[in-house]
């Protein structure tokens, strides 16, 4: 699950996370509490481009992701879902871009290459923190700067 993996990836690197109840009327994915402050964690699938997802069911369990291709899809998710949160509540959310399925978008250079060209989402944005999530911890990434 990808709510556990970010969690795991934040205790790994020294953070300590509670997870608090989240509101799923409200449009909570996730809460977690940071020393002492409520982060609502907001969770996006990449890539939710369809010739991706094609190329993946009639190919082997492999997909090569051309760097440029793989940023291009981060951005397109990194944008629609900042066109769904009001300015006033990203600051205390936490974007996490969902790419258990599509692992290779969480290896460092695409988030390195993101940041070069667009900038980290929290200056933009001014998200808390955004996290491409991979199917495990140890291939969670954060984009940019942030808290936490």
């Amino acid at each position: 699950m990808a709510i556990n993996a970010l969690r795991q990836a934040l205790t790994a690197g020294g953070i300590a996370v509670v997870m608090d109840k989240a509101h799923d009327e409200c449009g909570e994915d996730a809460v977690f509490l940071v020393g002492g402050t409520r982060y609502v964690v907001q969770f996006a699938s990449t890539p939710s481009v369809q010739d991706f997802w094609q190329a993946a069911s009639v190919s082997s369990a492999r997909t090569e992701v051309e760097l440029d291709r793989g940023v291009q899809w981060l951005r397109e998710t990194v944008e629609k879902k900042a066109a769904t949160i009001s300015l006033g509540q990203r600051s205390n959310t936490i974007l996490a871009i969902d790419a258990r399925h599509a692992g290779v978008l969480s290896d460092q250079a695409f988030a390195t290459l993101y940041c070069s060209r667009f900038g980290s989402p929290t200056q933009e944005y001014g998200f808390a923190s955004t996290w491409i999530v991979g199917p495990l911890p140890k291939y969670c990434v954060r984009l940019g700067e942030g808290v936490p």
